[in-house]
Order: C-alpha cells, then sequence, then structure tokens
C-alpha cells in the first residue's frame, strides 16, 4: 500500500477503485485510506467491491463473466495535481488457491 504521507489530501478524501480479476474490471467504486499513529495504512471500502457480488441477492457484479475480483485497482492523486493520477494494484488474496 502506498503509505499515507504520498498520498494527496483531496485522494485521501474518497478514491476511485476498480475490482479486477485478472486484467479485466469486475466493478469500480469508492474507498478512502485510514492510517494510525504506527504508520499502517488501510483501505476502506464497501464489501462488494471486495466480494464482487451484490450483498442482497449475492449475484456476481459482473454481469458477463460471472467472476469475482481477485485485486483492487486503487487510484490516487499524486504532488496535488488533480489531473496527475497513479494507480497500483493490491492483491485480495496472498494464496491464489484461497480463491
Amino acid at each position: 500500500m502506498v503509505p499515507l504521507a504520498q498520498v494527496a489530501g483531496q485522494s485521501a478524501a474518497s478514491l476511485l477503485i476498480e475490482a479486477q480479476y485478472g486484467e479485466n474490471r469486475v466493478a469500480s467504486g469508492t474507498a478512502f485510506v485510514v492510517g494510525n499513529s504506527a504508520g499502517d495504512c488501510f483501505l476502506i471500502t464497501n464489501r462488494h467491491n471486495v466480494r464482487g457480488r451484490d450483498n442482497e441477492t449475492d449475484e456476481t457484479l459482473d454481469k458477463e463473466t460471472g467472476a469475482w475480483p481477485d485485486s483492487l485497482c486503487v487510484f490516487y492523486m499524486v504532488n496535488d495535481n488533480p489531473i496527475d493520477w497513479n494507480a497500483i494494484l493490491e492483491p485480495l488474496y496472498l494464496d491464489p488457491d484461497m480463491q
């Protein structure tokens, strides 16, 4: 995860995320970053963004393939410049067999 000190203030307020399966986008949503006094950062988002499933019906959000995400692509602003965005890919599983 990107250290909080490197994330522009505007990005910390709300970040665009894309749930991905492999290189394919499954869904998009928003998230924000919180940090603690130890310097750790955590990405906070809604459950359906990580599961790739509707919370009420349990149907997959990706109607074409039925895939659920194995990573989140997080977009954040660089150097307080609203046209300068960077993206990082965060895996959702440490063990590929856990999918």
